[in-house]
């Protein structure tokens, strides 16, 4: 395997590589959320719901503080931002 980021899935990449990021925070906090979610054994039904869950939070605060339409330009640029990414292996074999 070539550029395994880590020897268990998923394992992330970025489709184009960053010149002097020694840490790339998106990937790093993936990494955490993917750790504590999966360091019990929770199923994965519980897990999707408590990101989804998470998901309206920090999109609803983001909203309270900030107002709609800053909220749509926030969530078109992490669209944008996701999309620089892929899970290698598993990507090409998912229809959502």
């Amino acid at each position: 395997m070539d550029k395994v980021i880590r020897p268990i899935v998923p394992q992330w990449e970025r489709k184009q590589a960053l010149e002097n990021v020694s840490e790339d925070s998106t990937l790093h906090l993936s990494q955490q959320l993917m750790d504590v979610l999966t360091s019990e054994l929770y199923p994965t039904v519980v897990q999707l719901a408590a990101l989804r869950l998470v998901l309206k939070a920090v999109i609803g605060n983001y909203q309270a503080c900030m107002g709609a339409t800053d909220t749509r330009e926030l969530l078109s640029q992490a669209t944008a931002l996701a999309a620089q990414y892929n899970i290698r292996g598993s990507d090409e074999d998912q229809e959502f």
